[in-house]
């Protein structure tokens, strides 16, 4: 409120009338803040203190920093090591990537590191951005080897974040072995084609929320779902003016087991 430049960029007139106002109007704010929850703005000024003292020693004492970098560098690579592993001896020096959000455990083992164009897997979370991802996977560039942990965040639903690639992972690779928390796989040697494993088009259902959709005939398949939902009148009104409701996913499975995951637009 002291500083913005977008606030007083519309002209040199009251500049300084409308520095002292806008100053004063921070200092107010700051006060309000520390009477409603004491010590609110003065930790946070301790914060910036510390913050402030800890960037001049570390830029006061390169050797230190650097032996302290060093050290940090070390306990990471240890607790991803797989230098002497099964791992590394067979993938060797073939292209690597890996589906997830550990990709220290190529990066620091020296893998021929090879990602994919949205390389965390929870990143991918348009129609554009995981078909960036299903284009790589289905290409000739596709890597030799994946390392795969299923992972994501925010409760979502673990394959929903880049399904198409791990759609390309169970039917262009072969799974190998696991280690260390990872399944890692190898590419199959004969020609692909991606278009042959294309889902195929079952049906088609509009519901409410709070409305179930039962697809108990289909247990004997692997199905891919896609989910289109849109907000009513009051809903578009708060995605304008604050943020989209959060919008979850009830699953029940054939044995009446419940979980709810978020679902993200």
């Amino acid at each position: 409120i002291v500083t913005s430049v977008l606030m007083l960029e519309d002209g040199p007139k009251f500049r300084i009338p409308k520095q002292i106002i806008l100053t004063v109007a921070g200092l107010t704010a700051l006060i309000g803040m520390e009477a409603v929850l004491p010590g609110l703005v003065s930790g946070g000024l301790d914060n910036t203190q510390h913050t402030i003292n800890k960037n001049i020693h570390f830029a006061s004492n390169v050797e230190d920093s650097r032996r302290g970098y060093d050290a940090r560098l070390e306990k990471e690579q240890a607790f991803v090591e797989m230098l002497r592993s099964k791992s590394k001896t067979k993938i060797g020096d073939a292209s690597v990537d890996v589906l997830g959000f550990e990709q220290s455990i190529a990066i620091f083992n020296g893998f021929n590191y090879q990602p994919r164009p949205v390389f965390q897997g929870y990143s991918a979370y348009t129609p554009y951005l995981s078909r960036l991802n299903y284009e790589y996977y289905a290409g000739d560039s596709a890597p030799e080897y994946v390392l795969f942990k299923l992972q994501t965040v925010d409760f979502r639903l673990a394959t929903m974040d880049d399904p198409h690639a791990l759609r390309m992972l169970i039917q262009r690779y072969e799974y190998l072995f696991s280690e260390q928390g990872f399944t890692i796989w190898q590419r199959k040697s004969e020609a692909f084609d991606a278009k042959t494993y294309e889902p195929k088009f079952i049906r088609k259902t509009t519901v409410r929320p709070l409305e179930q959709i039962i697809i108990s005939d289909l247990n004997d398949q692997l199905i891919w779902v896609e989910i289109d939902y849109e907000f009513n009148f009051l809903g578009k009104l708060r995605r304008f003016f604050f943020k989209p409701p959060l919008v979850n996913l009830r699953i029940i499975d054939e044995d009446g087991v419940e979980s709810v995951h978020r679902l993200p637009g």
